[in-house]
């Protein structure tokens, strides 16, 4: 107690607090927190007394000894344990190979209180197993001992009354104490108008029994706790519980603690507003209300009434019309012969006869209907030219309307023109004019190059700068050197260095070529002059293009440092010795005066040929050699840290500087993976509008702000509008119109995303059901549940959005949104791997495996038949193509580029393919395997979206966790898994396809 009491001084701990809520003592309440402080450590080093060798002293002897005494008795029972295990390998090694095998439990041999998971320990086909009866001895001894110390304490109570009053006295006053010190760990908060406990108190309280009843509410993360006793209800933080308890198992181990001690615990399931819901939902959401809506007021009697009475007036206002001019003008212009033959007339003679048809009974009824309401005066025959204008207005406007919608609802053809083929003929146009606008032009006596000259301009901002380019470190060196060429020539010269005298820039279409050149010419600080193909080609007479480049390069002279640059080079420097036209062989003479020009570079100073080409390969090769154009800067597409710089720089042009930081731009540059940079920078724009479109506001004010807005937006200065009073009213509005963007409007825009070429969206059906019931449904979401859960379990792989059943959709019941990340080591670069490739080929069979397990059998469907062709397409090149066939044999036995094609022998043939056949069945078994392991997880999948319609990708993450899915891990490759034999009949053999075997269901 001295011990403790010096502890305390040290620590300037208050043992009392100001306002103690209890009638004890002084002397009693020290004595209780001695007590209570010596059991909280005990309770901390017990656990612990395998690594500490030595105890506190501030515990007593009994403690210390009882803490020693435990870890030497652990120690015991684990040596006897590894000497049991050790006798047992040296007996069973003779029959095999040792195994650990992890099985499930079947339901009617689980014991309470013991795993439903066992471990099966095997020597060959010889198993170890450990009898229930020792299981269950341990069990019953543990339960036999606890309803003996009960009965013990029964009895002592009953006999002994001194006893049994001073163990109540001691029991109340322990309740009131632990009591004591929950109440210590609450507190009143003001501002939410609430009493607040220390997450630290509850597991006390359960374990104390001091909880009356629990509220959760998940939707706001919090805790309702109400103690025995008291009317007041506890507010708990569960995240800062989580926080707190994390390594002891969380929330969800209070919670079934709490259910274990029987403290009533109830789940508050409240309403979601629908701002937070997405746009889909908010989209089915008002689809299924204004739907449900309409069905009820269309079945209303009013509604009834007036559609019937409707529907008769227009009847007869059509039997009218047809009968005061449609049929007399077709008895007038179509002869009686002939509409006896068609059933359009009954017949006048007596021994004529004719069947009664469809016409024919539509012409008597609408002329019954006719002579009964036909009153042959003026008012009636006044309603008749009423209502005969008013169905001819709108008769007219509504075919007017099918005329313009359904040719786009057919498609391109007669009825329809498509729009490309005119863009492309005027295009056309547009070059024929261009060409021939040039030639008038040298024929006025226009020289190009003076016009060429006259467009020379010097780049201050660039459209992009040099360091915002993909892959720009990897050229770092040869730019510099070009720009310090271009900014000294004169010390190339002094020092004996080869000046760069050409600049070939390489890249796909949008890759930002052209801006590479101006971004070179802005570092340089130098002129660029802009040469087209077709002012230095052929004219009025032959040699005129090589004369043309000689006074190209002798303007550039004169005038260096300069950039002559030249776009699509590959147009008119295309191989030399093709052709004998006239007119091509002007082409090469062009060709080799400007050879001539670039290897006469040595006598002028600060002039570099810069051209762009999407195929460096077409250029003549003279002119790639060393000394000429050696530079060569390949443009790549930019890699992920590259698009979230170029998005971030993009952002910060276009975006709210506070919007920035609330978006993930690397969820973002995954997702634009297949964006050139020039789309690149129109994606935070797009990210921002699509936000706003989300947003509910009133149109009518909106539009009458932006009528002011457009009629005072030229008078107010732009530095007006960048002052801060005038920034800070512009928020304003915004809030008031509620506009305001929040970080979860911009999640939901980013989750939302559908990168290009990236997304599955089910299955084409050509003639989908009216009705989608049960059993339609069923097969659809069998198929949509494979391939969402074969692409959880691959590690590393392509990331699962959504999966949703559609309806109403064209393209197939079942959708899967699956967006394809190149992160993770799934790809490398811009191309794919073997591992993705290999992960990709087991992905394939996901659908069609998951048919063969939940189907009956039989029942399998063509669902899946894309996505086993595609497995047929990968594998085959894998083999042939990339040579990574599974016994990892580095041959390439086809090439697209090949010269020609080697001859094969059918032995040779047989071998590639059973290679193929080989690598196919093992991406099968893997997928069987890894499905076989998860059945419980694919059926609650399955389960979950016959019954929501929809689920998203932390609905698949939250399933795979509580039904124990298991996951496959890095390494993941096929050529090291056990192959035997295929499942499926050899198609060398046989001469037919891969036969799939059903899957048998466990029992």
């Amino acid at each position: 107690v001295k011990s403790f009491n010096r502890e305390m001084k040290k620590k300037k701990f208050q043992s009392i607090p100001e306002s103690s809520v209890t009638k004890l003592s002084r002397s009693e309440i020290k004595q209780e927190l001695v007590n209570a402080q010596r059991k909280h450590l005990e309770q901390m080093i017990l656990p612990n007394v395998l690594e500490v060798e030595e105890v506190d002293p501030l515990f007593d002897r009994d403690s210390g000894d009882f803490s020693l005494r435990i870890k030497k008795r652990l120690e015991e029972s684990e040596k006897l344990q590894k000497d049991l295990q050790d006798r047992i390998r040296g007996r069973m090694k003779k029959f095999g190979e040792e195994k650990l095998l992890v099985l499930k439990t079947p339901e009617g041999e689980v014991v309470k209180g013991f795993p439903e998971a066992e471990v099966k320990w095997m020597f060959g086909e010889k198993e170890v197993v450990v009898p229930k009866a020792i299981q269950l001895h341990l069990r019953h001894g543990w339960k036999k001992w606890q309803e003996e110390a009960k009965a013990d304490l029964k009895q002592k109570l009953l006999e002994d009354v001194d006893f049994g009053k001073q163990y109540i006295a001691q029991r109340q006053e322990q309740v009131l104490l632990d009591r004591d010190r929950v109440v210590s760990k609450t507190w009143y908060n003001e501002d939410k108008d609430r009493w607040e406990m220390d997450p630290m108190a509850v597991p006390y309280a359960v374990s104390r029994k001091l909880i009356d009843s629990a509220r959760i509410r998940h939707d706001y993360a919090v805790m309702y706790v109400a103690l025995k006793g008291d009317d007041k209800e506890y507010y708990m933080d569960i995240k800062e519980y989580e926080m707190q308890f994390e390594k002891f198992g969380g929330f969800d181990a209070l919670y079934l603690k709490m259910l274990a001690c029987g403290i009533p615990t109830s789940v508050h399931l409240m309403w979601i507003p629908i701002s937070e819901l997405s746009l889909q939902q908010q989209f089915l959401l008002v689809t299924r209300v204004v739907s449900g809506a309409f069905n009820a007021l269309r079945k209303t009697q009013v509604v009834s009434n007036a559609k019937d009475t409707v529907l008769e007036r227009i009847k007869n206002v059509n039997d009218d019309i047809m009968m005061a001019v449609v049929f007399p003008v077709i008895e007038f212009i179509i002869p009686y012969q002939l509409r006896l033959r068609l059933g359009m007339a009954w017949p006048e003679e007596i021994d004529q006869s004719v069947g009664s048809t469809w016409y024919l009974q539509w012409q008597s009824e609408a002329e019954m209907n006719f002579r009964s309401r036909n009153s042959e005066d003026f008012q009636w025959f006044l309603w008749f030219l009423i209502r005969s204008f008013v169905y001819g207005y709108v008769l007219y406007h509504v075919f007017r309307f099918l005329k313009r919608k359904v040719p786009r609802l057919l498609g391109y053809g007669p009825f329809r023109r498509d729009p490309s083929v005119r863009k492309f003929w005027r295009v056309k146009s547009y070059f024929t004019y261009r060409k021939r606008r040039i030639k008038q032009k040298r024929r006025a006596g226009i020289d190009p190059i003076k016009t060429a000259f006259d467009r020379m301009k010097r780049v201050k901002n660039p459209p992009i700068p040099l360091k915002n380019f993909a892959s720009i470190e990897s050229m770092r060196e040869e730019i510099n050197e070009v720009v310090a060429f271009l900014q000294n020539p004169k010390a190339f010269q002094e020092m004996g260095a080869r000046a760069p005298r050409g600049v070939l820039i390489v890249g796909e279409r949008g890759t930002g070529k052209t801006s590479l050149a101006l971004a070179i010419a802005a570092e340089a600080r130098v002129p660029v002059v802009n040469v087209e193909a077709q002012e230095l080609e052929a004219g009025l007479w032959v040699g005129q293009s090589a004369a043309n480049v000689r006074e190209l390069f002798q303007t550039a002279r004169d005038l260096a440092p300069v950039i002559i640059f030249v776009e699509d080079f590959d147009l008119f420097a295309g191989v030399r010795g093709k052709f004998i036209h006239t007119k091509q062989q002007d082409h090469e003479s062009f060709i080799n005066q400007l050879l001539v020009e670039l290897d006469g570079f040595e006598k002028q100073d600060g002039v570099v040929l810069m051209a762009t080409t999407r195929n460096h390969k077409q250029i003549d090769e003279a002119l790639r050699r060393p000394g000429r154009m050696d530079r060569i800067f390949h443009l790549q597409s930019p890699t992920e840290m590259e698009r979230e710089r170029i998005l971030q720089n993009a952002a910060e042009e276009t975006m709210d500087r506070e919007l920035i930081d609330l978006v993930d731009w690397r969820k973002v540059s995954e997702k634009t993976s297949l964006l050139r940079p020039i789309e690149l920078k129109l994606v935070p724009m797009a990210l921002e509008s699509s936000a706003f479109r989300s947003k509910f506001l009133d149109t009518d004010e909106l539009l009458s702000y932006v009528s002011w807005f457009a009629t005072f937006s030229h008078i107010v200065p732009s530095w007006l509008r960048k002052t801060k009073v005038v920034t800070t009213m512009g928020k304003m509005l915004v809030n008031h119109l509620g506009l305001n963007l929040t970080k979860e409007d911009l999640e939901n825009v980013v989750d939302l995303m559908e990168p290009y070429g990236q997304i599955s969206n089910g299955i084409e059906l050509l003639n989908p059901p009216v009705d989608w019931t049960r059993e339609t449904k069923y097969p659809h979401v069998v198929w949509a549940a494979g391939r969402a859960l074969i692409a959880l379990l691959i590690p590393n792989f392509d990331v699962v959005d959504n999966l949703w059943l559609e309806p109403n959709s064209w393209e197939g019941i079942g959708c899967t949104k699956i967006t394809k990340v190149t992160s993770g080591g799934s790809a490398s670069g811009n191309t794919e791997s073997r591992s993705y490739l290999e992960k990709k080929l087991v992905f394939c069979f996901g659908s069609h495996i998951a048919s063969q397990m939940l189907l009956p059998p039989g029942e399998e469907n063509f669902l899946s038949s894309s996505e086993i062709t595609q497995a047929q397409e990968i594998a085959t090149r894998m083999v042939l193509q990339y040579g990574w066939g599974p016994d990892d044999s580095p041959a390439v036995y086809y090439a697209t580029n090949a010269v020609s094609a080697l001859s094969m022998g059918n032995h040779h043939e047989y071998e590639m393919a059973g290679k193929v056949e080989k690598i196919y069945d093992l991406a099968y078994e893997k997928a069987k395997g890894m499905l076989l392991k998860n059945r419980h997880v694919l059926e609650k999948i399955t389960e979950e979206l016959l019954e929501f319609e929809i689920l998203t990708r932390k609905d698949l993450e939250r399933l795979v966790h509580e039904n124990g899915g298991i996951r496959e891990k890095e390494p993941f490759f096929l050529s090291g898994t056990n192959y035997n034999e295929p499942l499926s009949r050899s198609f060398l053999d046989g001469g037919d396809s891969s036969e799939t075997v059903l899957l048998s269901a466990p029992t």
